[in-house]
């Protein structure tokens, strides 16, 4: 069961200033509200469910965990990716199935990385380093793969939304992040949405924000800023929420004479939770200022570690900054990687620590 309070606090009216221009509402704050007591904190995550094994049963040990779909009855599906495989569990968290094996032939995986669910019993892979796209069944059957090849365009399978699967393919050179819309009645390509960070990357070499849909709503996080972007499932721009006084979202680096790309840091789309609350996850490295000269030195092997920061900022459902939960030399927050919220408003995340698992928290805001 969630909680979820309107009233949390953080934000004033000097720290956030919304403007519409264009038929688009632009959010910008500038609270730096850190919540350095988390057991006091207004948002508490109470950890109700993990899925995953440690020793036993070999099928629900998962290795490398890159999806995970919730159903409306709360069953969990794992893309584990380290496995080449799927694997399924029940709401209480026991095994339920696991299907693939390593391998290119049908209902096999190889450099998998990607996956949806369609809410009516379908998973969608991206398989073979997103050459094709495989179809399985909730209940562990595989149906057949969709050649990336027939449907013209490039890309890693991301979320689902209306009859319609979304790929992302990242920003290449000068080019913008991708989103493309495909039909998966008549399986045929019918939009695309570009999202443009204005970035400048050597031929070859690419990367992109992260990617959420919620509520008939697509949003995207930037790459070198603190940026959220939301726009209608058919590509037109309605929201913009932004922290400029955060400096920590620092683009890749790059190494030209190495031909070299790093990414140090990453801004995730943001998690909404029912009452529309939204949860915004980030990680940078705290003592890198030059992530190319970075690259360069890391490239040379002579380079210092990267010392990771992570955190979870809090967001009202107009986009007001209320606060933000940081752990300090943690590459991820405590609570996990969010992943999605599922149909109850339960959040899901993965975490490799004590071992590799999904977890499932109920989410209270005071």
């Amino acid at each position: 069961m969630t909680a979820l309070l309107a009233g949390c606090g953080g934000a004033s009216s000097d720290d956030v200033a919304i403007e519409e221009r264009d038929g688009v509402t632009y959010v910008t704050n500038t609270g730096t509200t850190v919540w350095t007591d988390h057991d006091a904190a207004p948002i508490q995550f109470g950890l109700e469910q993990t899925f995953g094994a440690e020793e036993a049963p070999e099928e629900a040990m998962l290795a490398n965990v890159r999806g995970v779909v919730v159903d409306a009855e709360g069953a969990v599906y794992v893309l584990d990716y380290g496995n080449n495989r799927l694997v399924a569990f029940n709401p209480d968290g026991g095994l339920r199935w696991s299907a693939g094996r390593e391998g290119e032939g049908p209902g096999e995986f190889s450099n998998a990385y990607g996956m949806a669910g369609d809410g009516d019993g379908r998973l969608y892979v991206s398989n073979q380093m997103n050459g094709r796209i495989d179809i399985w069944t909730t209940d562990g059957t595989f149906v057949e793969s969709i050649g990336i090849d027939e449907l013209g365009v490039r890309g890693s399978v991301t979320a689902y939304a209306n009859g319609h699967l979304i790929l992302s393919r990242s920003a290449f050179g000068g080019d913008p992040q991708q989103l493309y819309f495909i039909d998966t009645d008549t399986w045929t390509h019918d939009r695309t949405v570009e999202v443009d960070f204005d970035l400048d990357l050597p031929d070859g070499m690419g990367t992109g924000g992260g990617v959420s849909v919620h509520d008939e709503h697509l949003w995207v996080s930037h790459v070198t800023a603190y940026q959220l972007r939301q726009y209608t499932l058919d590509g037109t721009p309605t929201r913009q929420i932004a922290r400029p006084n955060i400096d920590t979202i620092i683009g890749p680096g790059i190494s030209d004479d190495q031909r070299l790309m790093r990414v140090y840091g990453h801004l995730g789309a943001p998690a909404v939770l029912p009452n529309g609350h939204m949860l915004v996850a980030s990680s940078w490295p705290t003592n890198i200022q030059d992530p190319n000269e970075h690259t360069e030195r890391s490239a040379n092997g002579d380079a210092e570690d990267p010392i990771p920061a992570s955190a979870v900022d809090l967001f009202d459902p107009e986009g007001r900054f209320q606060g933000r939960l940081l752990w300090e030399e943690m590459r991820t927050p405590d609570i996990g990687r969010i992943q999605t919220v599922g149909p109850d408003g339960t959040l899901y995340t993965t975490a490799s620590t004590p071992f590799p698992q999904v977890r499932r928290y109920a989410v209270t805001i005071d």
